[in-house]
């Protein structure tokens, strides 16, 4: 009987401390701080109960109106603050497609940077029949993107590779993808009257097996033809053997 009734007076004093604390006014939001200035408006949270506010019902509502994040966390601040830090999305890449979006490593598309002609971001095309209706927001796992992502990977993790930047890769076909490398150089071609600077570019058709046998053979062949990349027009890894074809003569 003493342990029933210690029980009883236990439960009651914690169900009147409850109460207290979700129906004192000392304890409704006054201040909703954030780890960006104006960076969204949560003054709706501004009243309620800094206790009863379900903190992962509400990150999950407004991460859902924030795509350009990949997380949102809600943090209490005694008596009557909440912190709000909110994590963007890095991207790794633009997607053309009907216009112009940015993914991140989790293959989401999210919103493109403002000054997208400054942009030095690599650009995946070849994705329009791949992915219909886009959404902001939403995971696209498809091989073409997975195998576009997994490219720039390799690329950026390889001490070679990561040297060259990636203008585009075309992604459309994953056995005759294509991904473009800045040489390094200017050329100039003499084809019309004058001189005529030609972008550095070099592209290396990739086929869908490249990743796991050709990073090191490419690595290999940019680097003891570093003199010679602007005599290259591409490189094609499709194949057992790699094969290099050259410009033609009229370009120096």
């Amino acid at each position: 009987m003493i342990t029933v009734v210690i029980s009883l007076a236990v439960l009651s004093i914690t169900a009147g401390v409850i109460h207290v604390l979700k129906n004192s006014d000392y304890f409704r939001i006054k201040e909703v701080l954030t780890n960006e200035e104006n960076i969204a408006d949560l003054s709706y949270l501004k009243g309620e109960n800094i206790f009863a506010l379900d903190l992962n019902k509400e990150s999950k509502y407004i991460l859902g109106h924030y795509s350009s994040y990949s997380n949102v966390r809600l943090v209490r601040i005694l008596p009557n603050r909440i912190y709000a830090l909110f994590i963007k999305r890095k991207p790794l890449a633009l997607v053309k497609l009907y216009r112009v979006f940015s993914v991140d490593q989790d293959m989401v598309l999210f919103e493109a940077p403002k000054d997208l002609a400054d942009s030095q971001l690599p650009v995946i095309t070849g994705l329009d029949t791949k992915i219909f209706g886009p959404k902001i927001g939403a995971r696209y796992n498809i091989k073409e993107l997975v195998f576009a992502l997994n490219t720039l990977k390799a690329f950026r993790f390889n001490r070679v590779l990561r040297f060259y930047k990636v203008k585009r890769i075309d992604a459309s076909n994953v056995n005759n993808a294509s991904v473009f490398v800045e040489s390094g150089f200017k050329q100039v071609a003499f084809t019309k009257p004058g001189k005529q600077e030609l972008s550095g570019w070099i592209e290396i058709k990739l086929g869908d097996n490249w990743l796991k046998d050709k990073v090191g053979i490419l690595a290999m062949i940019l680097t003891e033809g570093k003199n010679d990349l602007p005599n290259i027009n591409y490189i094609d890894l499709r194949f057992n053997e790699p094969l290099i074809k050259l410009k033609d003569n009229n370009v120096k």
